[in-house]
């Protein structure tokens, strides 16, 4: 989360900053690209809003929300493995030069053990996306759609996380690495088995899932 810890960061960096492009903070409407020729030089801190990194429009790869980071390795895959990064809301993202942070934060130890912390859940997230790939594809879709509620902190109503308006099927199936086709004869099935829920057009899917046999 861009909590106060991280936007006292943030500020202290502003104000100490000898150029314009060391910090900045830029806005970005829902569906927008942010090309790697923005970043190449820095990382990203997610301030407000949701995107994604997808692979050449076949398969998203992860979501970052408020207070994650996508750092400098982000840049060079996506120009090298046509990776995109695409806004699924109005974002507001702060851009920071990577060198004037890291000797920024040789005098400030708080500063790297944030960007180590960060850093290492980044990883750990990595892991958990990994794993969801190697589910059989109904428990694969019901995985992707509980990391992501659980992610956004989505509320439970009665058991049920509702889908966030902007993650449509043609995303869920990205995210899942399904067809369309099979996600939406999957749906149904999900139905039945108490495991999603579907109301006025809306998308839920239950907080506790137990292991599907």
């Amino acid at each position: 989360m861009y909590n106060t810890e991280v936007k006292e960061m943030v500020d202290d960096l502003e104000f100490n900053k000898l150029e314009d492009a060391w910090i900045r903070t830029l806005n970005f409407t829902a569906n927008e690209q942010i090309l790697h020729k923005q970043f190449i030089d820095d990382f990203i801190i997610v301030k407000e809003g949701v995107l994604h990194i997808e692979n050449n429009g076949y398969q998203i790869l992860r979501f970052f929300t408020s207070g994650d980071i996508i750092n400098q390795q982000t840049a060079v895959i996506s120009e090298d493995k046509e990776l995109q990064i695409i806004c699924d809301t109005d974002v507001s993202v702060v851009f920071i030069n990577r060198e004037y942070f890291l000797n920024f934060a040789s005098n400030k130890t708080s500063y790297m053990k944030w960007l180590l912390n960060a850093t290492l859940t980044n990883n750990k997230n990595l892991y958990k996306e990994l794993f969801k790939n190697e589910l059989p594809e109904e428990e694969r879709i019901v995985t992707s759609l509980k990391t992501l509620c659980d992610k956004l902190k989505v509320e439970s109503e009665n058991g049920l996380q509702k889908i966030p308006s902007y993650l449509n099927k043609t995303k869920i199936a990205k995210y899942a690495g399904v067809f369309r086709k099979e996600l939406n004869e999957d749906i149904p099935v999900l139905v039945r088995k108490e495991l999603l829920d579907q109301r006025r057009g809306a998308l839920y899917v239950k907080k506790k899932v137990t292991v599907m046999k």
